[in-house]
């Protein structure tokens, strides 16, 4: 098992520095409703918000722990798993935006995606080009009897 490769190096340093930005950027709008009568407040929540409460929305949230395990993957060089992590963590995030609107509309309701969703998932993309090319790379080194 040897080291990432330059490039593979920064790939991962690049979705990990997109992934902790993603954390800090605005990440939602929504319509807050109190449980007690009042009006609805409009709020805007970052991404860390987002992650620190996104367990209570659990299908979009998965895309968090397979970000973390297909960065571990990655960096082990096991590049099929990460790109089969990165694929489920992405499709979840995707919809997790459809997901927070039908589960959780009696108390917060999502208006809009911000920035910090977009690089959250650019984060992921990033990571899965980067997996895909360390998987095409390995195919490419074996020698022709193992293919």
């Amino acid at each position: 098992m040897g080291m990432l490769d330059r490039r593979g190096g920064w790939i991962l340093c690049s979705a990990i520095a997109l992934y902790a930005l993603s954390l800090a950027l605005p990440a939602v709008n929504v319509l807050d409703k109190p449980l007690f009568g009042g009006g609805q407040t409009a709020k805007v929540y970052p991404g860390v918000i987002c992650a620190a409460m996104g367990w209570l929305v659990l299908p979009g949230w998965l895309g968090n722990p397979m970000f973390l395990a297909a960065a571990i993957c990655h960096g082990l060089r096991r590049h099929r798993v990460a790109i089969v992590l990165l694929s489920i963590g992405l499709l979840s995030s995707l919809l997790a935006p459809l997901m927070f609107v039908w589960t959780r509309k009696e108390m917060i309701e999502l208006t809009d995606v911000r920035v910090g969703y977009y690089v959250w998932i650019a984060s992921m993309v990033v990571l899965l080009g980067g997996a895909t090319r360390g998987a095409i790379s390995d195919v490419d080194r074996r020698p022709a009897q193992h293919r």
